[in-house]
């Protein structure tokens, strides 16, 4: 459970294309998705090894994605809430 979040820990945010969720992720290598509507404890993606330094949301489909210094990039189903895919491909620099 998460009880605070130290905003000086963040390292990125972003907004749904709606408007309704907001995702960020940080040095305590999580990401977490935020229900903006109401306030409620934010769900926990769990899988990064280092800082996550990016997130977005996909443009199209129930989809979340995160960069984390670890250089492993990964796509989180928000539908099931579990990791799609990760790649170590891509370096974040």
């Amino acid at each position: 459970m998460i009880s605070t979040v130290d905003v000086a820990e963040v390292l990125s945010v972003a907004f749904s294309p709606g408007g309704l969720f907001l995702l960020s992720g940080g040095n305590d290598m999580a990401v977490l998705l935020w229900d903006v509507q109401n306030i409620l404890q934010p769900i926990l993606f769990e899988g990064h090894t280092e800082s996550v330094a990016s997130v977005a949301f996909a443009p199209e489909g129930p989809f979340a994605i995160s960069g984390s210094r670890d250089g492993t990039v990964r796509l989180w189903s928000l539908r099931n809430l579990t990791v799609e895919n990760a790649t170590s491909d891509f370096w974040i620099s």
